[in-house]
């Protein structure tokens, strides 16, 4: 093969007449690729301005918001679910007259989850006061055990549950409020008695006054024996006063032990 006078071996497109296209190619592409690494760098540094500015509005919220005092913080959170919760159809009761949710403790969160059948929950020594509502606990699937507390005067239930969970109430001491539709100790969620009545629910030396009462159910032949190892023991429920009375809030001062 002989080779053409623009220097190509190849037999189709001489060297020479593929030189312009190169050339404009070159032309083309590589300014566009220059302009897009220049806008892309431009790009990363107006998304990490912006980042700084939002990290600095959010320090200067932090530090504008910041209350030494939490009782005024709850207070004030109180306050406005309250306000919130007014002229609406919540299902809580009385929100006129009191502040905040006032729901406790609940004990697994889906009804749907069976792993939380091996969750073993005890929940003793507490005080709960006036003015809460509900679930202390509110419990789903487990075993509970409840132990030597303190319920005075709860709105809507004290001890509640779903999807057949094992309530042990032992030495608990139960005062009623004066509403006499919030006697009841128990509460079974929307599961019908066909149901529940299956669930093991126990009452065991506890306490109740003021017209309280709890609704056992269940066959509890196997549940002290089954559990036993996951059972503190437990006062009966006149001893309640006794052992709650250091219940609460600790009162500390900063840089010295509670």
């Amino acid at each position: 093969m002989k080779a053409n006078h623009c220097g190509s071996v190849s037999p189709v497109v001489p060297l020479c007449r593929s030189m312009p296209f190169f050339f404009l190619a070159f032309v083309l592409v590589v300014p566009t690729v220059i302009a897009g690494t220049m806008k892309k760098n431009v790009g990363i540094a107006h998304l990490d301005g912006f980042i700084k500015e939002r990290i600095h509005n959010a320090t200067k919220i932090a530090i504008k918001s910041y209350n030494p005092n939490p009782e005024s913080v709850v207070d004030k959170f109180n306050k406005e679910v309250h306000e919130s919760f007014e002229g609406t159809n919540s299902t809580r009761r009385n929100l006129k007259a009191h502040f905040g949710l006032r729901t406790v403790m609940l004990l697994g969160a889906n009804d749907n989850f069976t792993g939380d059948e091996i969750m073993q929950v005890t929940v003793a020594f507490n005080r709960f006061g006036k003015g809460l509502v509900q679930r202390m606990p509110r419990c789903r699937w487990g075993f509970f055990h409840v132990v030597n507390n303190d319920y005075n005067k709860w709105e809507m239930y004290a001890i509640g549950g779903s999807m057949n969970p094992t309530i042990v109430s032992q030495g608990n001491r139960f005062r009623a409020s004066d509403n006499v539709h919030a006697k009841e100790v128990t509460h079974r969620d929307h599961f019908p008695q066909k149901v529940w009545k299956h669930w093991k629910w126990r009452t065991v030396n506890d306490l109740f006054l003021n017209g309280a009462f709890f609704v056992p159910s269940g066959d509890h032949s196997e549940v002290a024996h089954k559990h036993r190892n996951y059972m503190v023991q437990a006062k009966d429920g006149s001893a309640v006063g006794r052992l709650t009375r250091y219940a609460g809030m600790l009162k500390c001062t900063a840089g010295r032990p509670c």
